[in-house]
């Protein structure tokens, strides 16, 4: 027998290439992936969940509010002056009387008309009378139009506490009360994130109600204030960020505060960016995965959303949009194309068959089960696991990411080869040769 030493060669084959670039993506971004994974899942299994809508649950109000008359008129100056002069005048008693009379009549038969929802005691209300809006990098005086819409909010609510909040009122109240958040707030790359982040933070610390500025309010918002959380549904899927009430240090907004900075990436433009890391579908993402996300009200219904100009029974939305960019454009045609699929759009149009609206199950909370990861997750991320898994094995079936052992026509390294020779004598000594690597045939001498 004789050994025919053979080099052993090292060659880096794509397949290699393909399988490290893989790994070190998924390390490198394996935030960010894990960011758009939980986007994507409050995506799909948005309408494939119940949601605690506002009607349900006997809570004392109609479905969705579908059942409210039209708001009454009001004249929110008039309204506005007279309280002014209500008040001047246990101050300053050279008032006349009849003027003060006449203010005081307007204020009851205007406060007489806007009731509407169940009695509710002042102590069992849980949100704060507090009214917060937001004006950041505004570098000239705020609109007339958002001044009115404000105006409207405070003449429905008189005995509320307003805080508005500008870049030096906001930047002061995260050294105080976040300083561990001062970085990531300076650091946006869009003022809206700025405003959002905001917004969630002032909630946690103060409680209260959320307004933005180019809402104008028809109705007060009282009656609401016995629940914990509530925010707008909003189109295709999710909760809108426009307008919110939550009581002080509620959970569900420590939630959102804790996850602004894992959230804090760049997502391919400025929409989707602003959108998925502070905006609308940031709260709908963190609202799809808490755990006790059917003790949250959703204000429901397409007739409730406030997407661009609207009315609701709550509420008249401007619809300014102002810190949409060039790019707005195209994802806004891209929602309206997934409101057409059944699986993200309709939510508020489910009817009976005699056109009565569907009344939504509400999940049931149970005191024994301790929070932990939401069930769909769990579910999305499993089957994500399994379809991977099934795209590896069939690519191994098919020889895809499968070795070569046999080097193609060649001979592999060990393999035993006879080899015929040309003289009769050595086929008679049968002279067999084989192919072994360097340190075999060294080890076997």
């Amino acid at each position: 027998m004789r050994l025919v030493p053979v080099p052993r060669t090292r060659r880096i084959k794509v397949r290699h290439l393909a399988v490290a670039t893989a790994v070190s993506t998924v390390v490198i971004f394996r935030k960010w992936l894990y960011c758009m994974t939980v986007v994507m899942h409050c995506f799909i299994t948005w309408n494939m969940r119940s949601t605690n809508m506002v009607g349900t649950h006997d809570d004392g109000f109609p479905l969705d509010l579908l059942d409210l008359p039209p708001p009454p008129t009001v004249n929110a100056t008039a309204l506005l002056a007279a309280y002014k002069l209500v008040a001047d005048a246990r101050l300053d008693q050279e008032i006349p009387v009849e003027d003060v009379d006449a203010a005081q009549s307007l204020i009851t038969t205007t406060t007489g008309s806007l009731k509407w929802g169940p009695e509710t005691p002042e102590s069992d209300y849980l949100v704060p009378p507090i009214l917060h809006q937001i004006v950041l990098g505004m570098t000239g005086p705020v609109p007339q139009k958002w001044n009115d819409a404000a105006e409207s909010c405070k003449a429905l609510h008189p005995n509320w506490t307003f805080m508005q909040w500008d870049d030096a009122a906001a930047e002061k109240f995260i050294r105080k009360f976040h300083p561990w958040f001062l970085k990531t707030w300076l650091s946006y790359r869009y003022n809206i994130q700025k405003a959002d982040s905001l917004r969630y933070l002032v909630l946690f610390t103060y409680g209260g109600t959320y307004i933005d500025m180019d809402i104008k309010c028809l109705r007060p918002l009282d009656p609401l204030r016995k629940f914990p959380f509530l925010a707008n549904a909003a189109h295709p899927v999710g909760l809108s960020n426009g307008f919110i009430m939550a009581q002080p240090k509620d959970v569900f907004m420590g939630h959102l505060v804790e996850n602004l900075e894992l959230f804090d990436r760049f997502f391919i433009s400025a929409y989707p960016t602003v959108m998925f890391s502070t905006g609308c579908m940031y709260i709908s993402a963190q609202h799809a995965i808490y755990r006790y996300r059917n003790q949250l009200k959703v204000l429901g219904g397409d007739h409730n959303r406030l997407n661009g100009a609207a009315t609701t029974p709550l509420f008249k939305h401007l619809g300014a949009s102002s810190w949409h960019q060039g790019d707005a454009k195209l994802f806004v045609q891209i929602g309206k194309f997934l409101k057409a699929v059944p699986l993200f759009g309709g939510e508020g149009q489910k009817k009976n068959a005699d056109g009565s609206l569907v009344v939504r199950p509400v999940l049931t909370v149970d005191p024994n089960v301790t929070a932990g990861a939401s069930s769909t997750v769990v579910l999305f991320v499993l089957m994500s696991i399994a379809t991977v898994l099934f795209a590896l094995v069939f690519c191994y079936r098919r020889k895809v990411l499968r070795r070569n052992r046999f080097g193609g026509k060649g001979v592999a390294s060990g393999a035993p080869c006879k080899i015929p020779c040309e003289d009769t004598m050595c086929c008679k000594e049968a002279t067999v040769t084989v192919l072994v690597s360097e340190k075999e045939a060294w080890l076997m001498e």
